[in-house]
């Protein structure tokens, strides 16, 4: 099992708070905080990933970190929402994840099919790993595609700019 991100979640803050580029207080769970764009799609990012949240969008495992915080994000959803478009991603491509502190640019390093219970590959060395149910014939397969991602481009929300 993955443990749970050690983080004090605030139940009445609904945005991320930031000082400079450190993230000091974080979204409600289930609140949207960020918009994911996949080719020409986008969709809505939730903080948590229980079945209620992911009938909204793309959940961000609440055992994973935001994105900016320099630790892995993992993200899932659903193969009928904007993450039917894992299935069209290839390598090198760009995944964009916008919030209300900054804009984060990933590259794409690697896509695989693995079998569902397969939860090694949340340990993976990337920093951004999103997954949904293969193929995309199915709302609940045995089987999911995992795209992995690393970080090439921030932009914080009136601060800097790093590649």
């Amino acid at each position: 099992t993955i443990s749970i991100m050690n983080v004090n979640v605030n139940e009445g803050i609904k945005e991320v708070v930031v000082d400079g580029e450190k993230i000091i207080s974080y979204p409600s769970y289930g609140s949207k905080y960020a918009t994911i764009y996949l080719n020409e799609d986008k969709g809505d990012v939730y903080f948590g990933d229980d079945s209620k949240i992911l009938k909204k969008g793309v959940g961000q495992a609440n055992s994973s970190y935001l994105p900016g915080e320099g630790k892995r994000t993992i993200l899932s959803g659903h193969n009928t929402g904007v993450f039917k478009e894992l299935l069209n991603i290839e390598k090198n491509q760009s995944v964009v994840i916008e919030t209300v502190y900054g804009k984060f640019t990933y590259n794409v390093e690697n896509v695989r099919i693995i079998d569902d219970n397969d939860t090694s590959i949340l340990s993976s060395n990337y920093d951004l790993i999103m997954y949904t149910c293969y193929p995309n014939t199915t709302l609940y397969g045995d089987k999911r595609i995992v795209v992995f991602a690393n970080i090439v481009d921030k932009e914080w929300v009136g601060g800097t700019h790093e590649k």
